[in-house]
């Protein structure tokens, strides 16, 4: 049975998270995520889409996002996704699937949880012991939040609260 289509609404912000094909590796070396950072930026400016917070871990993707205009989260996923898969397969000598099935996303309901959500991410490299401190981890948007700075990827959040883990906002 087909799958139905997902409701994507402009203005709304979601929590998405991409993993890896069978929980395998997609980033394997300081290059892949430097290309997938500048996928992101490319699909980001195409098609209008805000990102507060990132974590690009080993085997997943985390997001908090804000489409602009309707109906754009599928369109960028499957951009950045698509894209990546066709250079990481070449790169690799790899064939198939490096994505395991569609990406999840989840709507953040409250502000609240907007900052949750953005501290779940930020925090993910720490729980899976790949830094002490998330700011250490290079690969996600809490160096911007916790040290200040300019991220490409990341937009200023106008919906979270003027600080963030009592550190004030950049």
């Amino acid at each position: 049975m087909p799958r139905g289509p997902r409701i994507q609404v402009a203005g709304v912000c979601y929590h998405v998270t991409h993993r890896g094909n069978n929980r395998e590796r997609i980033f394997h070396c300081p290059m892949d995520y430097r290309l997938y950072l500048e996928l992101l930026a490319k699909y980001k400016a195409k098609y209008k889409i805000k990102i507060f917070h990132y974590s690009l871990m080993p085997n997943h993707v985390h997001f908090c996002l804000q489409p602009t205009l309707d109906n754009t989260l599928s369109r960028f996923m499957h951009g950045v996704a698509l894209t990546y898969t066709r250079k990481y397969n070449v790169t690799y000598d790899h064939v198939g699937h490096v994505w395991q099935g569609r990406f999840f996303s989840r709507t953040i309901e409250s502000d609240a949880h907007l900052i949750q959500c953005g501290e779940y991410i930020e925090a993910n490299p720490v729980r899976a012991k790949l830094a002490v401190n998330p700011a250490d981890y290079p690969w996600s948007s809490a160096c911007l939040h916790l040290r200040g700075g300019w991220d490409e990827i990341v937009d200023e959040n106008p919906f979270a609260s003027e600080t963030v883990r009592g550190i004030p906002r950049c």
